[in-house]
């Protein structure tokens, strides 16, 4: 019987597979940096967090540093606009975001362990830090 974490990996290809992107492409766009994060906890409570997307060749490593002690890692296939990650560190799920633009993600989550229910996240990238006058 697989584990799992094979089960959802296995859940993030198949919904990167058989989501149909908008007008953008993987190839033109680039969701990698730093974004704030903004979304509900399941007992209905507002959370804010740091995530940090990274690009390796055709997958994308993301880290989620909610409040002062938790920490999410993810892997993620970007499918048209639609970024799928499957995520675990205290608890393990998975978030869907369409990419609204290289700014903005807007994104869907469910953990494993939950109700069944289906919870909101929102992406916005940080500014990047100016470069001192030189």
């Amino acid at each position: 019987m697989p584990s799992r974490s094979y089960l959802i990996l296995f859940a993030t290809m198949m919904i990167a597979l058989t989501t149909s992107g908008g007008s953008a492409t993987a190839q033109t766009l680039d969701i990698t940096g730093n974004y704030d994060c903004e979304g509900r906890n399941a007992d209905g409570g507002a959370y804010r967090g740091q995530v940090e997307i990274v690009r390796k060749r055709d997958i994308y490593l993301v880290r989620w540093r909610v409040g002062s002690d938790d920490v999410y890692d993810g892997v993620g296939i970007l499918t048209g606009d639609v970024l799928s990650v499957s995520y675990s560190g205290a608890i393990s799920g998975i978030v869907v975001y369409e990419v609204k633009d290289e700014q903005t993600l807007a994104g869907r989550w469910a953990i494993n362990s939950g109700d069944g229910r289906v919870f909101v996240e929102n992406l916005t990238r940080k500014s990047p830090t100016p470069s001192p006058p030189g």
